[in-house]
């Protein structure tokens, strides 16, 4: 698995939040006046085709505006750098796209085929205007809208920097001793990936390592998991060194294929799925079910 960098200039003072929270006028400004956004406003999977031409483009841009005033699950994520609205990103319950169903690359590549499950969350939709790309805005996004609502900051932070999965990363401090701030985190993130693709950690390091955060660089990468299988080390000394790092962990299934294939264990990966998790109540983030998705994680925060 290659990690996801880019040579492209990045947006230092990148957040996300829910679009509910923002003001229409921001989502408006992001959607424009021409093109397809400005023709869609995000119902296109939401209206049957039978009545699609039948809405004109002030009745879509009212829907979306009634959705977000009325509903507490997505429809979408806005990005913001600094305080100029720069993206958008549909998401929410599968449910409510009722054209889902009659895709077939959807219907047919899904693993889970009830469509009225509303713990199902699908990404339908990015807008990102022209003057705001190749910037990691979509990246910001897609890792915000994957990570959920309790890991939101660092999904953002992360897919800014490295794309929705993370690459090689699947944990990160927040708050750590260095206190920096997201550009100096962004800058780390991508650094200890490409460390993690082209000097991964060894099983003698393994050995001698207190936690799975090898090289103590305040992130923990796939190469350190698997690293510590190849140090012999048992499930349950594994599972220890990870609880230690105090993160919390979200795979993408690109990640746990890589982890499975240098013979770290289910045991491992199961237990990494719900570790420190104790503080974040019972409730499925809003990824823990979403076809496809890139994970991310983070520290509790």
């Amino acid at each position: 698995m290659q990690p996801a960098t880019t040579d492209d200039p990045r947006t230092d003072d990148l957040r996300v939040v829910p679009a509910q929270e923002a003001p229409f006028a921001d989502i408006e400004a992001v959607f424009g006046t021409k093109g397809d956004p400005a023709h869609c406003w995000c119902q296109w999977y939401k209206i049957p085709g039978s009545n699609w031409r039948s809405v004109g483009d002030d009745a879509l841009r009212g829907r979306l505006e009634a959705q977000l005033a009325t509903s507490d699950t997505g429809p979408g994520l806005l990005a913001y750098d600094g305080d100029t609205p720069v993206g958008w990103c549909a998401v929410e319950p599968r449910a409510n796209l009722v054209r889902l169903p009659h895709s077939r690359i959807v219907a047919g590549g899904t693993p889970d085929p009830d469509f009225d499950d509303p713990g199902i969350w699908a990404v339908s939709c990015f807008v990102v205007p022209r003057a705001y790309r190749k910037r990691g805005v979509g990246g910001a996004l897609a890792g915000a809208a994957v990570a959920g609502k309790d890991d939101r900051l660092i999904g953002a932070l992360i897919g800014g920097a490295l794309g929705a999965g993370g690459g090689y990363l699947i944990g990160m401090q927040v708050g750590n001793k260095n206190d920096k701030d997201d550009a100096e985190k962004k800058d780390d993130a991508i650094k200890s990936s490409q460390q993690a693709e082209t000097n991964p950690a060894t099983a003698q390091q393994a050995k001698n390592a207190k936690t799975a955060d090898i090289n103590d660089d305040g992130f923990v990468t796939l190469d350190e998991v698997a690293a510590l299988e190849a140090a012999g080390l048992k499930d349950k000394d594994i599972i220890h060194k990870l609880q230690i790092t105090q993160q919390v962990f979200e795979l993408t299934p690109q990640q746990e294929q890589y982890l499975r294939e240098h013979n770290v264990t289910d045991t491992v990966i199961e237990a990494m799925r719900g570790m420190n998790r104790a503080s974040e109540g019972s409730g499925q983030l809003a990824s823990d079910k979403m076809s496809g998705s890139e994970r991310i994680s983070k520290k509790g925060q």
